[in-house]
Parts: structure tokens; sequence; C-alpha cells
């Protein structure tokens, strides 16, 4: 159920945010929790095309910094991202 979940154009992405997290508390309470990498797939696929640029870029800095992506990370920048984004369809 969590990998179907996806997030269209103009769905709102803390929403989102907050849907896959309860999924995987859920999965974490049956001893079935996806590790954080795998999280961060999940994540990564269920995010609209338009974000595309923005995966592009974090995960390029994340394997030139020799640094590990987690979902945490990934979350936050992409919220950063949508919040920019709605800022500016405000105006």
């Amino acid at each position: 159920k969590m990998q179907a979940l996806r997030c269209n154009e103009k769905g709102n992405m803390q929403e989102h945010f907050d849907k896959l997290r309860t999924l995987r508390e859920q999965l974490a309470l049956m001893g079935q929790a996806p590790t954080d990498k795998s999280f961060t797939v999940i994540i990564i696929g269920s995010l609209p095309t338009s974000y595309d640029p923005q995966i592009s870029a974090i995960t390029a800095l994340a394997k030139i910094s020799s640094a590990t992506l987690t979902s945490d990370a990934l979350i936050e920048a992409i919220q950063d991202d949508y919040d920019r984004r709605a800022a500016k369809t405000k105006k």
C-alpha cells in the first residue's frame, strides 16, 4: 500500500508525507518497517514528476559529499521546495 501511494502535482506535500510516515509507523508496529534507505526510495517514487530535478540535485549532492541521504533529510528538502512553490503561487 505504501509503495502505491502517490502525491499528484497539486497535492499537499505535508499531508502526503504524513500519510507515508503513518504507514511506516503502522508497519513498524507489525515488525515490518522498511529500512530508512527503502523508505527514501519509496518517497522518491511517490513524488510528482515536477520534483525530478530537485531529486536529481539532492541525490547528486549526497553522492558527491559521500553522505547517506536519509528519509528525514529528503522530506525536509522536498518540503522546503514545496513551501517555496506554494509561496510563489500565492503572490
